[in-house]
């Protein structure tokens, strides 16, 4: 199945209230790193935005971009015995620019909790694995494009403060 990418924009009336409209592109060929391209998705979520604003009354508050991706071969096909979406991990990063940036991960193993806390243990190889992952800088994914994972700002992460367990209420 191709992947898709999902724009959705956010409208918002004059009592505050918001709605969602979404838009999906078929990934065609290759995806062009140049804003300004007709291949960038960004490209196309800006026409898109432009026409929302010209036919309704409403503004248009916020504007993203989601792929759809498929999954791997290697991904669990169906939750194990036992798991609860409310019992979690909270990650909490520093930023590049000294801001902190909350990362929730649900279901997660308390196999993986230190015995008699709620820390979670960093020196798991499948922990650490996934840290290093995500505060890497300058991931290289093709010769010519390279990414950084970073908070909802854009700014990099840089380290990890702390890792704790964590119970939610479930939100689904």
């Amino acid at each position: 199945m191709p992947s898709a990418w999902t724009v959705t924009c956010v409208i918002e009336d004059e009592k505050g209230s918001q709605s969602q409209v979404r838009g999906y592109l078929k990934y065609q060929d290759r995806i062009v790193d140049i804003a300004n391209e007709p291949g960038n998705p960004e490209y196309w979520a800006r026409f898109f935005m432009r026409y929302l604003n010209d036919m309704t009354t409403g503004a248009v508050v916020s504007c993203s971009i989601t792929l759809s991706v498929d999954l791997e071969p290697t991904i669990r096909s169906a939750p194990l015995v036992g798991s609860d979406v409310e019992e979690g991990a909270l990650l909490i990063w520093r930023t590049v620019g000294g801001f902190v940036a909350r990362q929730r991960i649900p279901t997660f193993d308390e196999g993986l909790i230190l015995p008699g806390t709620r820390e979670v243990d960093t020196s798991d190889g499948d922990v650490a694995a996934y840290l290093q992952f995500m505060s890497a800088q300058n991931i290289e994914m093709t010769e010519d494009w390279t990414v950084v994972v970073s908070d909802s700002r854009g700014d990099a992460l840089a380290s990890l403060r702390t890792a704790k367990e964590d119970f939610n209420r479930s939100t689904g």
